[in-house]
């Protein structure tokens, strides 16, 4: 922000426990550990909780839920705080905004539609107890902080407690990173292929991957 004196940099706060389950499904997600997603979104919030405090004049702060539920009226306050005008465009999804690239379209087609009001708070219908032992322990303090609920844990036996309470610890502290900088990054991944093929038409159709994948089979 230094190097832009001028500009207007807009956040968007959504509940972490969607965040991190919508990013599980991304085909470009780096990983698949639900814990580290949950760490990734703690340390985003703690880095625009300084950028709040250190630019009020150029970084704004809106919630997804407003943008949602209140777009209108959200959508001027960014204006606003941008300088520019409002214009009614831009509640009208038929305008061709070209904010979604073609390639990711099939991930993103939703953007291009009118607000969704059943994407706020959409972790609690598709949500496992496990899912929610693992984010609500993980991301507590963040998610109270800003305002939501709902953060009480599953009734699980204390031994899934303590194991749950050693993998946050080793998340916290970066030992994953230990682990996958010395042995996970020299492993082959098949995961990691499939994932990558999804940018790559016609990898599937490969002989080598073919022999590789089961799903190509």
């Amino acid at each position: 922000i230094e190097w832009f004196p001028d500009c207007r940099v807009i956040g968007i706060v959504r509940d972490g426990r969607d965040v991190v389950l919508s990013i599980m499904n991304a085909p470009w997600t780096a990983h698949a550990s639900l814990r580290r997603q949950c760490h990734k979104w703690n340390r985003s919030i703690a880095l625009g909780q300084r950028w709040l405090k250190r630019y009020p004049d150029r970084y704004m702060q809106i919630r997804y839920k407003d943008l949602v539920l209140n777009t209108e009226q959200t959508l001027r306050d960014v204006d606003a705080f941008c300088g520019l005008p409002f214009e009614p465009a831009q509640l009208d999804p038929a305008q061709n905004t070209h904010v979604v690239p073609a390639h990711e379209i099939g991930w993103k087609a939703n953007a291009e539609g009118p607000p969704d009001k059943s994407r706020v708070g959409a972790w609690q219908k598709k949500v496992s107890p496990h899912q929610r032992l693992v984010m609500n322990s993980m991301m507590r303090r963040s998610l109270r902080a800003l305002g939501y609920g709902d953060l009480q844990l599953p009734s699980v036996s204390v031994a899934a407690r303590i194991r749950n309470a050693l993998a946050n610890l080793y998340c916290r502290i970066g030992l994953y990173r230990l682990w996958f900088n010395t042995v996970m990054r020299y492993r082959p991944s098949r995961r990691r292929q499939r994932r990558e093929a999804r940018f790559r038409p016609g990898v599937f159709e490969s002989p080598d991957f073919a022999a590789a994948s089961p799903i190509a089979n």
